[in-house]
């Protein structure tokens, strides 16, 4: 099994994480499964986290449900239509009644959910749909599951199915970690957090934090490794149950990375969460080259407070810090986009000179596509700049 290892106080950190971190298809939340053997507090402690984030979570034992719990029962339309109406299962009632308060659907016992059930499943996971009816987007969803051969009618995830979700080893805890749990002291806040405030928080930070993680995920670490994008296991082997690269869980590492920047998540938490979607291999891989790459702050270059030149023998590195650059001015301060453009022309406008105009090809259509930074002054050096650098790489006629 390809899932990172982590203990009950990294577990309290990052779920929070990833239950405040906006995901696919416009639903809150990141889809994690949380293993390790049974008895060893993984639902007590997501029910303890929940609470103290502000979150309501409901328990639903996969390993009792059938395909109909997940699709709905086929029944006759009452309007005399041919076409069939579901009757949706009693589970969705009491989340029916919340009236779209933010909260957790915990997936219980999720290995012993036969082939069948988790197919009726994936529609869950992703989209919230049990039938025709969508589950709010509020409600996030978690998993937990014991190892097959420890499972009361084992079955293996299908690969639909453990690609839907990241994968986390929760250890065994500490006697002290286990005594905390068990004298309901296992969180340190004293009063739950507001789910509404916590979610106006994240969102006005987003699209500049999901801006910044795509450039560094898929704009540096793939455009540099791009084989590392959709690796798919061969059927049947225990890669294809748990963590592994695809173009979907690569997207949710992107969330999380962002997620982790907002929520002031250590490095080591950062990469338990990517590892968690694409597997470990790929989450040391990601974790060196953002080492190595040593990227300033686009803020701080485009301000003037930091110097960068760049090196021609890292090209990922400079058109990985260009783009931050460009994405710092497009979701960044408004107030300081134009100033800023002008820094990000003249860097690459000296691009153009050196002779490597296409590593500030994404910059460029960035930079070009906004009418605020598009056109500078007559007569400025940035403006002068530009016209090079569009000259140079073909991309006058981007805006006319």
């Amino acid at each position: 099994m390809n899932a990172y290892t982590i203990s009950h106080a990294q577990l309290k950190t990052i779920l929070r994480a990833i239950w405040y971190t906006p995901g696919l298809n416009g639903r809150w939340g990141l889809p994690v499964v949380l293993w390790g053997d049974p008895g060893t507090g993984k639902t007590s402690a997501c029910r303890a986290r929940a609470t103290a984030s502000g979150l309501w979570l409901d328990q639903l034992i996969g390993s009792v449900c059938d395909p109909t719990d997940f699709g709905g029962v086929p029944s006759p339309a009452a309007n005399g239509s041919p076409f069939a109406d579901a009757l949706l299962p009693n589970w969705l009632r009491k989340i029916d009644e919340r009236k779209g308060t933010a909260g957790v659907l915990f997936l219980d016992e999720l290995t012993g959910v036969p082939q069948a059930v988790q197919s009726a499943m994936l529609g869950l996971v992703l989209d919230g749909a049990v039938g025709d009816y969508r589950i709010s987007p509020r409600v996030r969803f978690i998993a937990a599951a014991n190892p097959v051969d420890q499972a009361a009618g084992g079955q293996p995830l299908a690969m639909p199915t453990a690609n839907r979700f990241g994968h986390l080893t929760v250890s065994a805890p500490d006697v002290e970690d286990w005594y905390a749990i068990l004298a309901g002291t296992s969180d340190d806040t004293d009063t739950p957090l507001n789910a509404d405030a916590i979610e106006a928080e994240v969102l006005a930070r987003w699209d500049r934090e999901y801006a910044r993680a795509l450039t560094l995920v898929v704009g540096g670490f793939l455009r540099k490794f791009p084989a590392l994008a959709q690796q798919t296991p061969k059927a049947g082997t225990p890669a294809s149950e748990g963590a592994w690269a695809s173009h979907r869980t690569w997207e949710m590492v992107v969330r999380a990375v962002a997620g982790a920047t907002i929520h002031g998540l250590c490095d080591d938490d950062r990469d338990a969460l990517v590892a968690a979607f694409v597997g470990i291999d790929k989450a040391t891989a990601f974790a060196a080259w953002l080492r190595d790459a040593d990227l300033p702050d686009a803020a701080d270059l485009l301000d003037g407070k930091v110097q960068w030149a760049p090196s021609p023998y890292r090209p990922d590195r400079t058109q990985c810090i260009l783009d931050l650059c460009a994405g710092e001015i497009a979701k960044g301060d408004a107030g300081a986009k134009v100033s800023r453009a002008r820094v990000l022309w003249k860097l690459l406008s000296d691009l153009c000179n050196a002779g490597t105009p296409d590593l500030g090809l994404s910059a460029i259509k960035v930079l070009s596509l906004d009418t605020a930074v598009a056109m500078l002054p007559e007569g400025s050096v940035a403006r002068q700049a530009r016209l090079e650098v569009l000259r140079a790489t073909g991309t006058a006629g981007l805006r006319s």
